[in-house]
């Protein structure tokens, strides 16, 4: 398999930035689907099995409570599959980003997933940032990811 080509998707209007292939190493394509409703961006990059590439980037209009967002996810989360594993939240601040998460295994959508949620404040805005931690590929993705003026 030759390289895949990289797309570098831009959201001025979110604040956000991140490099997704076109194709993985084991040659599945990759899906870039973008939303927009009542100010809220969503980008989701997703192979078909959802798990090889699947991140998701949700770029609220203005700061939330990262609390209530999560614990909220959370009780969602719960209600899909009420035997997962959610593990404790965790906060750290890096720079001038404050960032939260906590990590899902169970089932959702018929399937056994693994998927890290993690909120960031940054300066206009919160994100929220959801991803399998058990993906090389992921953890590349994510770390093209620029959100604020981080």
């Amino acid at each position: 398999m030759t390289d895949p080509i990289w797309t570098v998707v831009a959201d001025v209007e979110h604040g956000f930035s991140i490099r997704i292939p076109s194709r993985t190493p084991s040659d599945h394509p990759v899906t870039i689907d973008r939303a927009e409703r009542d100010g809220v961006g969503r980008l989701h990059a997703h192979t078909p099995d959802g798990t090889e590439l699947y991140v998701e980037v949700v770029a609220y209009p203005g700061s939330i409570d990262r609390r209530e967002a999560a614990i909220e996810q959370r009780r969602y989360l719960s209600e899909q599959d009420p035997e997962c594993l959610l593990s404790r939240m965790r906060a750290i601040k890096i720079g001038s980003l404050v960032r939260s998460g906590f990590r899902f295994t169970g089932t959702l959508g018929g399937h056994l997933r693994v998927r890290s949620f993690i909120f960031v404040d940054a300066a206009d805005r919160t994100f929220r940032i959801v991803y399998d931690p058990t993906s090389t590929l992921n953890r590349a993705v994510l770390r093209t990811l620029t959100i604020g003026g981080d």
